[in-house]
């Protein structure tokens, strides 16, 4: 075989390095995707627990008396307010057992005034959240108004 013909086909190490070099791409690429797709699902939740804490403090805000629901062993350690009454929903808001979200209230008298305070918390993995930390976020909302 002469020279030219050697040169006219790649070798078998060239394509071996080829594809190597294609499929360090590609994993990069999925790694990135991965990445992404946790990025967008943390800031829709992020987004409705936002919604979730302001129209809660809102209705609290307007509302007299405030209404109350049953305390939480979970909305107690979440906020630090003995009997914190709470709910779990979904994103919408809407109660459900199997929702997202725990939602908790509590109010604190502060003068003449009273303190109230919304705490929405969602755990990455579905589970009921206990604390504001690690896999668990929270989101906040404090308002003053007139007892």
């Amino acid at each position: 075989m002469t020279t030219r013909a050697r040169e006219a086909g790649m070798t078998m190490i060239e394509v071996l390095v080829t594809l190597a070099i294609m499929m360090i791409g590609a994993a990069g690429l999925i790694g990135i995707n991965a990445v992404t797709m946790a990025s967008g699902r943390f800031a829709r939740d992020l987004t409705s627990a936002n919604a979730l804490a302001l129209s809660k403090a809102e209705e609290l805000r307007i509302v007299t008396p405030i209404p109350a629901l049953p305390s939480t062993a979970a909305c107690t350690a979440l906020l630090g307010c003995p009997g914190a009454p709470g709910e779990v929903v979904d994103e919408t808001g809407a109660e459900a057992s199997d929702g997202r979200f725990t939602r908790c209230w509590c109010g604190v008298p502060t003068g003449t005034d009273l303190t109230l305070t919304v705490l929405v918390a969602w755990n990455d993995n579905n589970a009921t959240p206990a604390a504001c930390s690690g896999a668990s976020h929270c989101v906040r909302v404090a308002l003053r108004r007139r007892p």
